[in-house]
């Protein structure tokens, strides 16, 4: 086959829409000319062999656009192929599907992925490495459009506070009504007339031929309880009816306030907040059992709030007695005893009475009402964020902060990835990394580089040296194979148990201290470098990097420690067949190839 004909252009074509639609792909469009070649070859065949719509293959030809494009933008050589062992190949791949950052572009690497599974299926390529890559299970979730982080400490402070305070007005006023509702037969009247369907202007006549009525309002009325309540009056007849409906019912900004609280109090979705009713809820000397439903995950689940916490008068089960007294009268002149969330509506300039409508009301408002300011977006479930956050700080354990409403999945797809639990998941491991970095300058092998016969003819050297340095020079070739360095105490390594002779050799040698090397191993240092070197040829990176990372880098350092003349000695010894290293069986079986 010609060049010409190698490069020529792919097509596949197919219906769509009661016409014939075609797709092409150039494969001299771009600079790795025999990959994106390759994997039109490919695509052509998947889409025959599947019998794929000509939709679909257009999202395959598009994938390969991206795919080339990228590799040709890491210098991709114009004959790269997926059927010879090619390193940078598979590391281009890896970094492409690292760079994706959409739904799409995830969609993108797993359907490259498919194409070449296909060559690996039919036994057409000698690349190891890259056919374990495309085998491997990738899951790739979809990004929101706008990720959810939790709220920060001092909007939660400034939420609570304004919270707070609106519920206590809300239950002093409410207290003041429904004394003046058991004591006034006038003002029962007034509110079973308003309730009838009596419109604000009849209610406003009422009231205005009951002088002593007025003065008992108006004194329940004081403006320090008065709340948010009298700013949402739509007019003078409207703006008395409201003011007399919030005697006996909260207004729906205020039943809110409530609710923040609880959500900020126990971490529920909340939907479950919402969904509570009074029969829900058993309260005992011990604390609270919640009854709730989590409608996502279709699951009954039955809360327990215990502790000296939840007895408090504003822990979680403090906040729904608080809610339930606040709404007593407004269930009973209603009669309904399970509602939980009642409050007072005005509906075309009528009283109404009746379960708050989360429709109307959202955190925006309620921030607005009560002058709080909030980054965006603002969201609800930025709270249930927040408190798993704080839980997962206090646990620091994703069991512990998950809790009882979700698995520790759902914790680490959507709530680990919030601001304080990636602080707190950094430190982490910076501590970790400061104690393991430490451990390694501590754990070092002590370096010689001189050969042994000349520490051994000097005198002025130390007599562990010399005894050491001895030792080596009098080896064999077969006894020098066996490891990398000399070893100062075998039977008191830090991997065995002390008095037990060490087996951890060639590898473990180069981060013990009891390690110590001459110029003499150089040559098995080197073969060891080129030993790691080809696992690199044969791993999926990341299995590469967490087997021989480590010691890639411990070697190296060490490595750097010699002159290139003494390397180029040592490599000449190596070629000509006069050095080995002998690697234990557990280190030269790959599992993973």
């Amino acid at each position: 086959m010609t060049n010409r004909e190698k490069y020529s252009k792919r097509s596949v074509s197919g219906p769509i829409r009661g016409r014939v639609a075609t797709h092409f792909l150039y494969p001299r469009d771009f600079e790795c000319a025999n990959l994106a070649a390759e994997l039109g070859d490919l695509w052509t065949d998947h889409v025959k062999a599947n019998g794929a719509t000509i939709s679909t293959a257009g999202g395959y030809r598009a994938a390969i656009v991206l795919f080339c494009r990228f590799a040709d933008t890491r210098g991709a050589p114009r004959k790269a192929s997926i059927y010879r062992p090619d390193d940078d190949l598979v590391f281009t791949l890896y970094e492409w599907r690292s760079s994706l950052s959409t739904a799409g572009q995830n969609k993108a690497y797993s359907q490259v992925a498919a194409l070449i599974r296909r060559a690996v299926l039919t036994n057409r390529t000698a690349n190891a490495s890259l056919a374990a890559m495309v085998t491997s299970a990738f899951s790739a979730s979809r990004p929101e459009d706008t990720p959810l982080d939790e709220f920060s400490n001092a909007e939660r402070i400034q939420q609570m506070r304004a919270a707070t305070s609106d519920a206590a007005i809300t239950e002093m006023r409410i207290q003041d009504g429904q004394m003046l509702f058991r004591n006034s037969a006038s003002f029962r009247s007034l509110i079973r007339t308003a309730l009838a369907g009596a419109g604000a202007e009849e209610v406003k006549r009422q009231l205005r031929a009951d002088r002593d009525l007025i003065r008992a309002i108006v004194s329940a009325l004081s403006a320090s309880q008065l709340g948010v309540v009298g700013r949402d009056f739509e007019g003078p007849a409207s703006r008395g009816l409201r003011a007399i409906a919030s005697l006996v019912a909260p207004s729906e900004t205020e039943m809110m306030s409530f609710q923040l609280l609880l959500m900020w109090s126990t971490g529920i979705a909340p939907e479950q907040v919402r969904d509570a009713r009074v029969g829900d809820l058993v309260f005992s000397d011990g604390g609270l059992d919640w009854t709730t439903f989590k409608a996502r995950s279709h699951v009954l689940m039955r809360l327990n709030f215990t502790g000296p916490a939840s007895q408090e008068t504003w822990g979680t089960a403090g906040l729904f007695k608080r809610a339930i007294a606040v709404t007593t009268l407004a269930r009973s002149l209603v009669d309904d005893d399970q509602t939980l969330w009642m409050v007072h509506k005005l509906t075309n300039g009528k009283l109404v009475i009746n379960q708050q409508n989360f429709q109307k009301i959202n955190l925006g408002d309620w921030a607005l009402a009560h002058g709080v300011q909030l980054s965006l977006p603002i969201d609800l479930r930025r709270i249930r964020k927040a408190v798993k956050a704080v839980r997962a700080g206090i646990s620091g354990s994703a069991k512990a902060a998950a809790g009882t409403d979700h698995k520790e999945t759902t914790f680490n797809r959507y709530y680990l990835p919030v601001t304080s639990v990636i602080s707190t998941s950094a430190r982490t491991i910076a501590r970790a990394q400061e104690r393991v970095f430490e451990q390694a300058l501590a754990s070092t092998p002590t370096l010689i580089v001189r050969s042994a016969n000349s520490v051994l003819c000097d005198e002025s050297t130390e007599v562990r040296a010399r005894q050491l340095a001895a030792l080596v020079a009098d080896e064999t070739p077969a006894e020098r194979a066996l490891g990398v360095s000399a070893c100062a105490d075998p039977t008191n390594g830090p991997n065995t148990t002390a008095g037990e002779l060490c087996m951890e050799r060639p590898f473990a040698c180069l981060t013990c201290p009891n390690a110590v090397i001459f110029t003499d191993h150089l040559p098995q240092l080197l073969l060891m470098s080129d030993h790691i070197e080809a696992r690199r040829q044969d791993l999926y990176p990341p299995r590469f990097i967490e087997q021989w990372g480590e010691r890639r880098e411990s070697l190296k350092a060490v490595l750097e420690q010699f002159s290139s003349s003494e390397k180029d000695v040592a490599r000449g010894a190596v070629k000509s067949d006069s050095e080995h290293l002998h690697l234990p069986l557990a280190w030269r079986a790959e599992l993973d190839r």
